[in-house]
């Protein structure tokens, strides 16, 4: 059963009971305990994900290798057509050429997005301004001409990370507060030191999410949009895990929602490593 204390933590106890019997076998005492078995849970519920982890990266593999052959060739293909067009003013075949070349791209982004998630992570560290990393995170994004994009941020916050893996974090955030935003909206990107930490903030002026929602945030493979896989956040917060930061949120229906990025800065200075 679980027990939650007045802090708001829960813990996972198991009940038992001990029954002791006369010579008659008549029941003349029951002795009841209970055992605290939060750690033990946790470990075990550790060891199932990271079996279900191992099983996705064999699948994503076998799926990559097979997917990227046809891509290939459909993408050359295409590359071929158009070459062969050349100066061709044909409206109509220059549009599908392009669906055909931005769907091909975007399922080899379902692939790298597989890939990513269920892969170990190999760290490069180096210090670096977050500003910079947030910039070249907003220039791969096409934003909407109804949605405003600002980067409020703070030139001169800088940390030790692995540069690509967090414009990758910065590249999700950005992406999916355009995708709540399909009427406009505003996009606002802040990034500030308090209380010996760096904090960037992605906030969005979407509809917010429902509680069901908040409930899985985290959860691979499920996602309320009509294309996807629901793995952007899920490889953000693993990023963030393997740097030994933060990611949070905050969000209201009607409102929007805000992800924050944490960077301590006094664990930077005592572990090199990091």
């Amino acid at each position: 059963m679980e027990r939650r204390s007045e802090d708001g933590s829960s813990s996972r106890i198991r009940e038992e009971a001990k029954v002791t019997r006369d010579a008659t076998s008549n029941p003349i005492e029951v002795v009841r305990y209970w055992t605290d078995v939060t750690e033990r849970k946790r470990m075990e519920e550790a060891l199932l994900r990271a079996e279900r982890l191992a099983a996705v990266g064999q699948m994503a593999t076998m799926v990559a290798h097979d997917f990227r052959n046809p891509l290939t060739s459909i993408s050359g293909a295409a590359y071929y057509i158009r070459k062969k067009l050349g100066a061709s003013t044909d409206k109509e075949l220059t549009e599908m050429l392009e669906i055909i070349e931005k769907d091909v791209s975007y399922a080899d982004r379902i692939l790298s997005d597989l890939l990513e998630y269920s892969g170990e992570f190999e760290m490069e560290l180096v210090e670096a301004h977050l500003r910079s990393i947030m910039e070249q995170a907003l220039a791969l994004v096409s934003i909407p001409s109804g949605t405003r994009a600002r980067n409020l941020m703070n030139g001169q916050l800088k940390a030790r990370l692995d540069t690509g893996k967090m414009k990758r974090v910065f590249l999700n955030l950005i992406e999916n507060g355009v995708d709540v935003m399909p009427q406009g909206g505003e996009l606002r990107i802040q990034g500030k030191e308090s209380d010996g930490a760096l904090q960037v903030v992605v906030s969005d002026t979407g509809a917010g999410m429902a509680e069901d929602a908040v409930k899985r945030i985290w959860t691979p493979f499920l996602t309320t949009k009509a294309k996807g896989v629901g793995l952007r956040l899920s490889i953000s917060k693993r990023i963030m895990e393997a740097h030994k930061d933060y990611i949070s949120y905050e969000t209201e229906v009607g409102k929007g929602t805000a992800f924050a990025v944490t960077i301590p800065l006094q664990a930077r200075n005592h572990d090199s490593s990091c």
